[in-house]
């Protein structure tokens, strides 16, 4: 017995919603593939890709961290790091007092 032309209308929003959503999130992975070094040309799950996504995020804070007490060790008013192939470098500027501009790229 088939279903209701109306029942089968929702159901078929249902399953394209459903769809464009799973398409969404894999999109979103794909995008964290491309940012991450440690992701890039991996077939890992998306777990992993979220894990190795939030210990990157981790190292870039610690190293912000750090050119922020470097800069303000050294009083200067621009502490650049040297581009590495394994890491992403980054500059630190101070453009106010308690303000920074803070550029992070990959080499």
């Amino acid at each position: 017995m088939s279903q209701p032309p109306q029942q089968q209308s929702r159901r078929m929003a249902h399953i394209l919603s459903e769809q464009k959503r799973r398409e969404n999130i894999n999109s979103g992975f794909e995008e964290l593939k491309s940012i991450v070094p440690s992701c890039r040309g991996c077939a890992d799950s998306k777990a992993v890709i979220l894990r190795k996504a939030a210990h990157y995020i981790q190292t870039l804070e610690n190293q912000i961290q750090k050119l922020k007490q470097s800069n303000n060790n050294c009083g200067g008013p621009t502490i650049s790091t040297p581009p590495n192939l394994s890491s992403p470098a980054m500059s630190v500027k101070s453009i106010s007092s308690g303000n920074y501009l803070i550029h992070i790229y990959m080499s």
